[in-house]
């Protein structure tokens, strides 16, 4: 089979088809996508009656009303554009194009106060002429490619959608020759490939274009695939810009995105495979909607945006889409999209008549333990309290800077670093949609760190990359962590990028807390650090009651507007319903200035072997911190540099994590591994994980269970060794959890939900490249082979420069391997005309089969015209690569 997907011959078969003039039942069909586009832009069908007039749907027609009433009350907006190399020029026309839009939809809602009115119409029709000045063929395109590729398009062509009846014939012709101009090819991938797809969906419906619709579907539906890298993963977690979380701001625009395309071409021909429905489904509801307190979303799933607060409504609004379309796990969406509404997830007008609907439903919400293996992300949720928490390793990525953005991503370098975010409603870390200015980046609860060490971030100019030092890779392999329902574990080697020291650092968390351990805290060149402390921080907590004073063992305080304290020998410290406890009693620094009190242990400039141990109930009363200071009915027996361990007597569970080979109790392996069980008696839950996700065989002996009534495939059971203990052998593929139960309890547990991308890790590429041409030797997975695949090439930056056909094939040296020409040189006509002409510096390769796909990076040098290397030359660095320099 050639490098084209068994389902893209098919797509192309109809593309053929619809070349032709649209049949009947083609028209029927586009008709009904037209009627549920549009039904949405102007706000959905309400229920009938309201009486009471407070449903989300009244209120939030009510709000957009009194925004319309004031643009309509202004004098008109004039796009002022004098410089044609003006950057910020694009922004001003996308936010002149919305007040558009937002006018249109009052137009067209049968319920606005601005239905069908004579004076808001002719502000549009003036508006969109006005608006064309300056989106046009003819006008220059600075700045950024987003606003003039995705935001203005879409405000366009929604418009257009939505006064389509009412367009005077020249305007009319305008706005499409504007928009086809713009829209070209479909060269973008992830979230933003949807948004893209999405414009052309519009003009497709406003010319009637069947065959750009279809493309359109396609290309939407793309990017609904398992990844090994960008996307979503085989756990269910969302990646993008590199390796880092991304569940919320792109995360959600991608699931949004493509669970309006889902609803939008519901039982049509060009609506999306039952696999890709049911990996939206298992995106929101394995792992999204676990990152949201209250209205807002846990800063760690919110990338570079997260220093400004985070609304949860993309990932609502896609849940409630989701509602409506049909998969396996569709009686399960609306429970899950009426716990996240009644939290206070707002969703946009055009689906409030739907979320009235799902909040009447009994609300659903995640509860207990959960960590995804290919994020090194975790997660505990409760009634009272959410704990999200990041890991850093060498397949993660810290942080990311964009300062051309201007959102504040300059202060993320701690973030991956152990970070445990503690949410009660969602508000904690924000004041002003910013986050709250008494916040201390380096000291972040759960983190361990050398104080100011730090990147310093370059500042963005047109010359420079505005990446800063961010994106970097972890230096230590071993990250991990095990569970199951109510508690777990989680563990990680600490080598920071700033700062030089080594720690081992895990968390266990049991109903009502976790502990936080910490050992091997050393230093490795003492003279290479800025003569600045190593601290863990324990707890920031922006305190909601300003008067109220940090209590600590032996009856003392810390008052609101006191500077750092050295208090000694403290058991316990409890604030605004948040207690730390620790293990001994213990040195701490202290520091309740600016409505922040904070926490930590000094380990010193040079630190050798430092420990530490303390656990955190995030919502006890004074007395509860008490009784679980004098008294702990969790706590940690065993504490060394490569094992630590908690046991929870009252439920039989103990969690461990194996910084090496070792034993605790009577669990031995023979390797790194996390382990959490739970036992009563014969019964038995355990959940195994290989933290250095290297496919290597753990083996683990224990005390046998009488009986084994569930193992995950990869676990073999060997014979009992001379003090009885049995041998379990776990056959790890990457960092996948294994469980094994036994009686009762083991009757209760399966396999950790999850696809199968084992296989598409393995794909890789070789080049050999001259000044003209590069070729690529492709190790393709046998899977993809056999199901057929698509190559193909992009840039630094993501956008699609080139697409492998037959005609690219050189030979295939054997069934998965296939050496392409790339003529670099002859490749104009692919380049986007959004994207500089790139020949040298970083590629990805991505390699998509059906609901597959992965990506490999390489790198093509600099040639002068006498096709010589040039080894000094500077070439476009691709931030996402692994492999980079």
């Amino acid at each position: 089979m050639n490098a084209t997907t068994s389902r893209a011959i098919t797509i192309g078969f109809v593309i053929a088809c619809l070349t032709a003039p649209a049949s009947a039942a083609i028209q029927d069909e586009m008709a009904l996508v037209k009627q549920r586009v549009v039904t949405l832009l102007r706000g959905g069908e309400p229920a009938a009656g309201d009486p009471a007039g407070d449903s989300r749907y009244v209120r939030s027609v009510r709000v957009a009303d009194a925004r319309r009433d004031q643009f309509m009350d202004d004098e008109p907006m004039r796009i002022v554009w004098d410089d044609p190399d003006d950057r910020e020029a694009p922004e001003r026309i996308n936010h002149f194009a919305g007040r558009l839009r937002t006018l249109a939809e009052g137009y067209r809602t049968p319920t606005s106060r601005l239905h069908g009115s004579d004076a808001v119409r002719e502000r549009i029709f003036a508006g969109l002429e006005h608006l064309l000045e300056h989106f046009n063929p003819d006008t220059s395109r600075p700045g950024n490619w987003h606003p003039w590729l995705i935001s203005i398009p879409s405000n366009v062509g929604a418009i257009a959608l939505l006064m389509e009846d009412e367009l005077p014939a020249d305007l009319r012709q305008a706005l499409e020759t504007s928009l086809t101009h713009e829209l070209q090819e479909m060269v973008l991938d992830g979230a933003n490939a949807a948004s893209e797809a999405r414009n052309h969906m519009y003009l497709a419906l406003l010319q009637g274009d069947a065959e750009r619709l279809n493309r359109a579907a396609e290309h939407a539906i793309d990017a609904v695939t398992y990844s090994t890298a960008v996307g979503v993963r085989e756990d269910y977690s969302y990646l993008y810009h590199g390796h880092i979380p991304y569940a919320g701001v792109y995360g959600a625009g991608f699931a949004h995105r493509a669970a309006q395309f889902m609803y939008l071409f519901d039982g049509t021909r060009w609506a999306a495979s039952p696999a890709q429905r049911e990996l939206i489904a298992n995106l929101l509801l394995e792992h999204s909607r676990w990152f949201v307190m209250g209205p807002h979303l846990d800063l760690h799933v919110a990338g570079r945006t997260y220093a400004r607060q985070r609304s949860t409504g993309s990932l609502a609004s896609a849940m409630v889409l989701m509602s409506r379309v049909a998969t396996s796990r569709q009686a399960e969406m609306g429970p899950a999209a009426s716990a996240v509404l009644r939290e206070g997830a707002s969703v946009s007008t055009e689906l409030a008549a739907i979320a009235d609907e799902l909040e009447a439903t009994e609300p659903n919400p995640p509860r207990g333990f959960r960590f995804w293996y290919a994020s090194e992300l975790g997660a505990y949720r409760s009634d009272d309290y959410h704990v999200g928490w990041r890991q850093f390793s060498t397949r993660i990525q810290d942080y990311e800077h964009l300062e051309f953005f201007r959102v504040g991503g300059e202060g993320g370098w701690n973030l991956a670093y152990g970070f445990t975010n503690i949410l009660r409603d969602g508000e904690e870390w924000y004041a002003d949609n910013a986050l709250h200015p008494g916040i201390d980046m380096n000291y972040l609860p759960g983190t361990t760190s050398r104080v100011d060490a730090h990147p310093e971030a370059d500042p963005w100019t047109p010359e420079a990359s505005g990446i800063g030092h961010s994106l970097n890779y972890g230096t230590a392999a071993l990250s991990g962590g095990a569970g199951w329902r109510e508690g777990g574990v989680s563990g990680f080697v600490l080598q920071p990028v700033h700062g030089n020291f080594t720690a081992h650092k895990s968390l266990h968390f049991f109903p009502g807390g976790f502990w936080a351990l910490g050992s091997a805290i050393t230093v490795d060149d003492a003279a290479s650090h800025n003569g600045q402390p190593v601290n863990t921080t324990v707890l920031q907590w922006v305190v909601g009651d300003s008067d109220a004073a940090l209590q600590l063992s032996g009856n003392r305080r810390v008052e609101p507007g006191q500077d750092t304290t050295v208090l000694e020998d403290v058991r316990w410290a409890w604030i605004d319903n948040i207690a730390c406890i620790f293990a001994e009693p213990t040195r701490i620094h202290a520091r309740y200035v600016d409505g922040v009190v904070r926490l930590w242990l000094d380990h010193g400039v040079n630190p050798r072997d430092e420990a530490y141990a303390y656990a955190v109930l995030p919502n006890a009363s004074l007395a509860e911190a008490r009784e679980f200071a004098d008294q702990a009915t969790v706590a940690p027996t065993a504490h060394q540099p490569h094992v630590h361990t908690v046991h929870d007597p009252r439920r039989g569970a103990e969690s461990m994590m194996f910084f090496a080979a070792g034993r605790s109790q009577d669990v031995e392996v023979d390797r790194p591994t996390a382990v959490y069980r739970r036992r009563h008696g014969d019964e038995i839950a355990l959940a195994v994980q290989n933290p250095m996700h290297d496919g290597s065989v753990i083996e683990l002996t224990m005390d046998p269970p009488a009986e084994i009534v569930h193992a995950d495939d990869g676990i073999a059971f060997g014979a009992a060794d001379d003090t009885g203990r049995q041998r379990f052998t776990i056959d790890t593929t990457l960092g996948r959890i294994y469980r094994l139960g036994g009686g009762e309890l083991g009757r209760q547990i399966g396999p950790v939900p999850r696809e199968d991308l084992a296989a598409f890790h393995t794909f890789d590429v070789q080049v050999d490249s001259n000044a003209t041409q590069t070729i690529l030797t492709a190790h393709i997975p046998l899977e993809a082979v056999e199901a057929g695949y698509e190559l193909t090439l992009h840039g630094f930056k993501g956008h699609m420069l080139h697409r492998f056909d037959e005609t690219d094939i050189m030979d295939r040296p054997s069934e998965n391997l296939v050496r392409y020409r790339w003529d670099r040189a002859l490749n104009e006509a692919h380049e986007p005309t959004h994207s500089s002409n790139q020949r040298a510096g970083d590629f990805r390769l991505i390699l998509r089969a059906p609901m597959k796909a992965a990506r490999a990076y390489f790198t093509v040098p600099a040639f002068n015209d006498e096709g010589e290397v040039q080894p000094d030359a500077e070439l476009p660095v691709d931030a996402d690569n692994p492999r980079r320099d």
